[in-house]
């Protein structure tokens, strides 16, 4: 027992003597207790309530009055799961994650940015429990990062923020709106913008060499998070945190003497270049598959959302988000992602009114604060100044906007609560102007929200045990914050802290119940079948939805994903009829036209519920029953066109989509029922030829009479250079780990140096 004694004393010794360590260690417990009802309760799965398949041995734990259950968007599933999965696969069979080809007719998977193909922690998706693991992952990250940029803020030139306020801000961040209802794609950066902060923030600390250790330290930071930013999937978060981080840099180097200007700014250019070298893959494939001549992005093309803005539900929902819910009939849902409370709202507006808080900090948290609720709001002026920002026009700014705000409610409220701690006295004007906003401000988001609350609270009981229990928490919530900030109690920091964090905590917790029970299994065999017999053919499915077919590897003719290629688009739009231009092709219905649609396109099987398939469109068509069990049933499309076809050929594959054995008796056109796409390339015997455009779709190459080997490879014009570059940035990382090597040895040695146990004392 020697060896658990000495570790325990190492472990205490840490605690001790390390608060950095031990601040770290509490944000990750807190991350643990924040997801203890998905790790020990429910399963959050999206499989399980997004891919429509039929659910064995279990049911959500809760039906909370939430459409969407334990999240608000089914993109949790048919995109960051579905796709990225997809990816994660691909990477894992030593590929590069280029292509997906079981989406639609096929599809850049790289370029639609939404499967976050070369994104690292998208791995962590093949796991047992994986989404589960790569939420609470990004989480503590998202947490860790802020509690490290919180504590390098300084509220004077004398002094840091305190500790425990620190934590706080870390554990609110850690448990953001975002990441409690929107565990989507828009999920992955949001974790990184605290580091990149927390990076800029320690290159402009202290008078330093270029190339000084610790500046190589804070380049590094801030290369790493500009780099997973830029590759986590979400372009319009990334883009609108980086124009934060854009601004609070330009504020510190305003403030920067003259003689260090150049040093900081070139301290920010060469690991901004390194994180977009990094980033080069995506970009080049995003920028091709966003150029108008490829791309299409339905409803994001067009200038409708610069006119959108919330509601008046929506003042409501973006301050205390439980109490309204969240559903396709609610006019908030599509409209905002993130929350802030009014009890941290109530702290940041303390600081903004302290005069010992930098002006600086107020304005830049408290500008960007209120410029981006205004634009959530749907105020026209600031819309419209909005909409004219570069990349900005045809983002839903809206959305995506509050993660950053909440992060700047965060660190005003923390930023506050330390001068909160270190002055026991608030001004007598300042305690009346809290009060007063505090009360106007409950008066003003309900007032504004009264007509959807009555609705939801009248809809039923669960509907208004819910409305009341979240005013009542958010509410009692900010009168103790209140109460202790203006009183001269000795524990007014515990009681402010302890209230700011069950309250995030409580908001974070109560979605979970809405999820599946531990023992809820997906029944897969349909799509068994189809793995077993599908080959390079397509599916069809009003059973399995749109997208799950990457998650599986079978190719699945409908889907659900932006942006479109432009080609695809415009296809579906003129032949097909469910179709849907905000989101992608559907399969809600087979009927003759469809089927026959589906012929053309290479679907050989139609995956549908038992009995949803009309036996008049089953006779007519003559499929065939293929597969059927208690909840599935698999129909044969007869005469579907093969894959890879030519007339006057025999075509045998070897397993793959890309090589092909070809014996033709005269020559003749090779058609492959694959998109059509730029940086596709084709040989015959080794030697390139040139695809051309067959049924306004798919591929086509002229092929000699006589036996060939054909192969297919999709390489974009410039994915070459870019992989160059990508190497050349990794090499700079290495070299900076590897130059800042020995003081990171020589911390480290403190951390895990062998506990010196006491010797005894003689007894006399």
């Amino acid at each position: 027992m020697e060896w658990a004694h000495a570790t325990v004393n190492r472990i205490l010794l840490l605690y001790r003597k390390h608060t950095t360590v031990s601040s770290i260690l509490t944000v990750v417990v807190f991350v643990l207790a924040a997801n203890f009802v998905y790790l020990f309760v429910t399963n959050p799965d999206p499989l399980i309530s997004r891919s429509t398949l039929p659910v064995q041995h279990g049911s959500l734990l809760v039906k909370l009055p939430f459409a969407g259950d334990n999240s608000i968007e089914g993109n949790d599933g048919i995109t960051k799961q579905a796709l990225g999965v997809q990816a994660a696969h691909q990477v894992l069979g030593g590929k590069l994650p280029l292509w997906n080809y079981y989406e639609g007719v096929g599809a850049p998977l790289l370029g639609e940015t939404q499967s976050a193909a070369s994104f690292p922690f998208t791995l962590l998706l093949v796991l047992p429990y994986g989404f589960l693991v790569n939420e609470i992952v990004l989480e503590m990250l998202a947490g860790i990062g802020m509690y490290l940029f919180i504590r390098h803020l300084r509220n004077g030139e004398k002094y840091r923020i305190d500790n425990a306020v620190a934590i706080t801000g870390g554990c609110l961040f850690a448990t953001l709106g975002t990441f409690m209802m929107l565990p989507n794609a828009c999920f992955n950066p949001i974790a990184f913008l605290p580091w990149i902060l927390l990076g800029v923030t320690l290159i402009f600390s202290g008078n330093r060499k270029l190339f000084d250790r610790q500046n190589v330290v804070a380049m590094l930071v801030f290369a790493l998070g500009v780099a997973l930013e830029l590759n986590a999937g979400f372009p319009e978060i990334a883009y609108i945190n980086l124009l934060l981080v854009v601004a609070y840099a330009a504020v510190l180097f305003v403030k920067t003497k003259r003689s260090e200007k150049v040093t900081k700014l070139l301290a920010l250019a060469i690991p901004g270049m390194v994180a977009i070298l990094l980033s080069l893959p995506w970009i080049v494939e995003f920028l091709t598959y966003t150029n108008p001549k490829y791309g299409s992005t339905g409803i994001h093309n067009h200038a409708l959302l610069n006119g959108i803005g919330g509601s008046g539900a929506a003042h409501l929902a973006s301050f205390i988000p439980n109490v309204i819910g969240f559903g396709s009939d609610n006019p908030v849902f599509g409209d905002i992602g993130g929350f802030f409370t009014v009890s941290s709202v109530v702290l940041a507006l303390f600081a903004v009114c302290s005069r010992s808080i930098k002006l600086w900090h107020k304005v830049l948290f408290g500008g960007w604060f209120l410029i981006g609720w205004l634009r959530v709001i749907g105020v026209p002026v600031v819309a419209s100044v909005i909409a004219h920002i570069p990349m900005l026009g045809s983002a839903a700014v809206y959305r995506y906007v509050p993660t950053s705000m909440s992060l700047c409610v965060i660190v005003l409220a923390c930023l506050g609560l330390d001068q909160i701690v270190r002055n026991t006295q608030v001004n007598r004007r300042v305690a009346v102007g809290l009060v007063s906003f505090t009360v106007l401000f409950y008066g003003f988001i309900l007032y504004g929200g009264r007509h959807y609350l009555k609705s939801f609270v009248l809809a039923d009981t669960i509907h208004a045990l819910f409305a009341t229990f979240f005013l009542g928490l958010s509410v009692a919530a900010s009168a103790a914050v209140l109460v202790a900030a203006l009183t001269k109690w000795q524990y007014k920091k515990q009681l402010i802290i302890l209230v700011l964090v069950l309250e995030s905590f409580l908001c974070f917790v109560v979605w979970q119940f809405g999820a599946h029970t531990k023992t809820a299994m997906v029944d897969t065999r349909g799509v068994e079948f189809l793995q077993r017999n599908l080959g390079a053919q397509r599916l069809d499915s009003n059973q399995l939805r749109p997208n799950y077919g990457s998650y599986f590897n079978v190719a699945q003719l409908s889907m659900m994903d932006l942006p479109i290629s432009k080609l695809w688009d415009d296809y579906i739009v003129q032949n097909l009829e469910t179709y849907n231009p905000q989101i992608g092709l559907l399969s809600n219905k087979f009927d003759a036209a469809r089927i026959e649609q589906d012929r053309f396109l290479g679907v050989k099987y139609l995956l549908v519920v038992k009995g949803s398939l009309d036996g008049d469109v089953v006779r007519q068509q003559n499929l065939k029953l293929a597969y059927s069990d208690e909840n599935s049933q698999v129909f044969e499309i007869p005469a579907y066109r093969q894959y890879v076809s030519g007339a006057n050929c025999v075509v045998v594959g070897d397993g793959s989509r890309d090589t092909f054995t070809v014996n033709c008796t005269e020559a003749s056109q090779l058609r492959r029922l694959e998109l059509f796409y730029p940086g596709w390339h084709a040989k015959i015997d080794g030697k390139e030829v040139a695809i051309a455009k067959a049924d306004e779709l798919f591929q086509q190459v002229n092929v000699p009479s006589g036996e060939h080997s054909v192969t297919f490879r999709y390489w974009p014009k410039y994915m070459t250079p870019a992989l160059v570059g990508t190497g050349v940035g990794t090499v700079a990382i290495i070299a900076g780990v590897l130059y800042v090597a020995p003081a990171t040895k020589a911390a480290a040695a403190r951390f895990i140096k062998p506990v010196r146990r006491r010797a005894p004392v003689a007894r006399r």
